[in-house]
């Protein structure tokens, strides 16, 4: 028989997984199974632009900083907002930074805090500088 629709995805930001049912024939595909999941990966990218905070997600501003401490982790991201909560769930995270890539962003979580420094120091490198609020 037909496939019912794919279910929402489970997560509301990052990827999760969706699945969808159908009811099969008797004998199909084991003897007395009555249903067949199927599941695949979705990706689900936050809804907030670039610089604005959204539910749980804190953001302390932009800062031209220079890092003291070392990085934890780094992803490949569509916005400031995804970096943000993902450094939330993270509780190594102490700040982040954010360097544009064309359409993505790269995102790398900090244990750190940082140092402020003049306005054109993180400028050159079209990166900037998150402290997290947990």
């Amino acid at each position: 028989s037909d496939w019912g629709p794919w279910s929402a995805c489970s997560v509301t930001c990052g990827i999760g997984v969706r699945y969808r049912t159908t009811e099969c024939d008797s004998g199909n595909p084991l003897p007395g199974e009555k249903q067949t999941k199927v599941e695949e990966s979705c990706t689900v990218k936050p809804s907030c632009p670039q610089g604005t905070t959204s539910g749980s997600l804190l953001l302390s501003g932009y800062f031209n900083a220079a890092m003291q401490g070392h990085m934890i982790k780094s992803a490949v991201v569509y916005s400031i907002a995804e970096c943000g909560l993902m450094c939330l769930q993270d509780s190594n995270c102490k700040s982040f930074n954010t360097c544009s890539r064309k359409s993505e962003l790269l995102c790398e979580l900090n244990n750190a805090t940082y140092d402020e420094y003049g306005e054109d120091v993180l400028s050159k490198f079209n990166c900037s500088y998150h402290s997290a609020l947990k």
